[in-house]
């Protein structure tokens, strides 16, 4: 074929094309690599097709083929309409399956076609947000193997650039095609192998940046592109997906600790912002929330504030969630984390929280990590109790200056005894004294964490209780010689377990009989997996009961007399709590 006849054959390719594209006015039509919403439901999504046919044409011709993964091909009808001005109005919406298929749509008249879509599937939607360890770029190492097809985003990351177009995410360098970070890949990895569906990620994190600059801009409006929560808004606006994002995954605060920003400042304006997310994404179920380590060259202190204002912020809302990093290595530059060490476990450890929020797994060790929620004190030592109950253990590395009495003091040893950490002082605990806890970058991090290896989460300056407990006494080391108390003295506890001020279930030891009384006040079998625990930390019974609706009765006659601590797993259809006390078995 000579030249001249090849350019003329391509002409009226081209000319035929513009002519059939200009007799149909695209409305809706999805695009390639899309992720349409997953109805949570029915497990499917629904892709919306709008076009407008020219009142020349016969809207007989018009013809829509759906293909699934790339194989089975079904034709679909569409319903018209005729409009007021002579055209004809085609709208449809189809249903597609979630999980990991791949739909196509090419829509034709007269055999010609018009438009297609490809790569078209249906899954969930998460957003990443804040500083430079959301944006999560490659310090060294790659995340390529843990990309998939079926992880995707819409946008561009990109402060300066508008980008309306879907992409296959990758996750290395901020400057590719389709960026979500090595924390998004990790994450949505996760979702891919475990959960068997699609997922976009849309990151609108940006680095070295306080929390003020991160806020909804009330006077521009709130997807105005002059701010970050504006710029990450109309991305999520443009992709349809503002009613179903189902999770936040935060991390910030770096800069912050370096400004320093006030504890009491920070805490105002975290918790205006994930009010603001609730706000425009009322779907959001959870927010997942990485506590800074202590890393990148600041002060300790500020650091550790910062820590402590993320703790309460947590504490304050329920959908909140806290992860710890303290036991994650850094990369070179002290700051930021290599992938497999590092942005891959954070990944997963969000994952583990998704697992049982998004995808209804039980999985309550999983749910928390060790948060403090009691402090005494007796003499020289200072006794932490943390919630979830579990037994604590730490490293043989472990450093005993992540731990401060006042900020400047740090304890001469250190044990862990049953559920509880305690740090012995070369001085006597004072009422006004305050501990704290950061894991400060070292060559041998302190890893204190509970029996299913979540460290514990940091803390600055929580108050001790220097009350004498009696019932503590078996934790601690120190001897009061002025005090004749024996263990017998020590008055056994009964522990209630009380959910939307009912009462539950009641679990209690009885003073004069060697027993183990669980009452289920519910219409449904309660499953207890149950520990009991010497004065030593060491495990002397391990059961799995089932209480039916009324009263079980377990026997402990084989059991020593003596205190014990008893933790609890409690799993029901409406429950799922875990609890602990110490109890004498007489």
């Amino acid at each position: 074929m000579n030249m001249t006849l090849r350019y003329k054959v391509f002409f009226i390719f081209f000319l035929s094309c513009n002519i059939l594209q200009a007799q149909v006015n695209l409305i809706h039509f999805p695009q390639d690599y899309e992720v349409v919403c997953r109805n949570l439901s029915n497990n499917k999504g629904y892709v919306q097709i709008e076009f407008e046919l020219n009142s020349n044409n016969n809207p007989l011709d018009i013809s829509l083929k759906k293909i699934k993964n790339q194989a089975k091909n079904s034709f679909i009808i569409i319903p018209y309409s005729m409009q007021a001005n002579g055209n004809y109005l085609f709208k449809m919406t189809d249903s597609i399956d979630a999980g990991l298929i791949d739909y196509a749509y090419e829509l034709s008249y007269q055999n010609e076609l018009i438009k297609s879509a490809n790569s078209i599937c249906a899954g969930d939607y998460y957003i990443i947000y804040g500083q430079s360890n959301a944006v999560a770029s490659s310090k060294g190492t790659s995340c390529a193997s843990d990309l998939s097809p079926y992880i995707r985003t819409f946008g561009t990351i990109s402060q300066t650039q508008i980008d309306n177009n879907w992409k296959i995410a990758v996750g290395d360098s901020i400057n590719d095609n389709g960026f979500i970070g090595q924390l998004g890949v990790s994450f949505g990895n996760q979702i891919i192998k475990n959960e068997k569906i699609p997922v976009c990620i849309i990151n609108g994190s940006i680095g070295g940046k306080s929390i003020s600059y991160f806020l909804r801009n009330e006077s521009l409006g709130q997807n105005n592109l002059n701010n970050a929560y504006g710029r990450l808004m109309n991305r999520i606006i443009q992709s349809n997906s503002q009613q179903m994002i189902r999770a936040l995954l935060w991390y910030q605060g770096e800069n912050d600790a370096v400004i320093p920003t006030e504890k009491e400042e920070y805490i105002k304006m975290n918790l205006k912002l994930f009010e603001q997310f609730h706000e425009d994404y009322p779907h959001l179920e959870n927010i997942y929330m990485f506590q800074i380590k202590n890393a990148c060259s600041q002060d300790r202190i500020s650091n550790n504030i910062i820590q402590q204002a993320q703790l309460e912020v947590a504490n304050q809302c329920p959908s909140v969630h806290l992860i710890s990093t303290g036991d994650i290595s850094l990369s070179k530059d002290n700051c930021h984390y290599n992938y497999e060490n590092g942005y891959n476990v954070l990944g997963k450890r969000a994952y583990m929280l998704a697992n049982h929020f998004q995808y209804n797994h039980p999985n309550t060790e999983y749910d928390f990590y060790p948060n403090p929620t009691k402090i005494n004190s007796y003499q020289s030592e200072v006794l932490l109790f943390f919630n979830p109950a579990s037994k604590i253990n730490f490293d043989s590395k472990c450093a005993l200056s992540d731990f401060y009495l006042n900020d400047n003091t740090n304890p001469i040893s250190i044990k862990t005894k049953m559920n509880a950490i305690i740090l012995t002082f070369n001085k006597k605990i004072e009422p006004n004294d305050l501990i704290s806890y950061t894991n400060i970058y070292k060559s041998s991090p302190c890893f204190i964490f509970n029996n299913v290896n979540n460290q514990i989460l940091a803390f600055h300056n929580l108050k001790i209780d220097t009350t004498f407990d009696t019932q503590l006494l078996p934790y601690f080391n120190s001897k009061n010689e002025n005090s004749e108390l024996e263990s017998s003295d020590i008055s056994p506890n009964t522990n209630f377990w009380k959910t939307d001020s009912k009462t539950k279930y009641k679990i209690s030891v009885p003073i004069h009989s060697k027993e183990l009384n669980i009452i289920n006040n519910t219409n449904e079998d309660i499953k207890l997996e149950f520990n009991l625990y010497n004065t030593n930390g060491d495990e002397v019974l391990s059961k799995q009961l089932v209480a039916r609706p009324g009263r079980l009765t377990y026997p402990l006659y084989e059991i020593a007399s003596g205190l014990y601590l008893f933790n609890f797993k409690v799993k029901s259809k409406s429950i799922i709590d875990v609890t602990s006390f110490l109890a004498n078995i007489p």
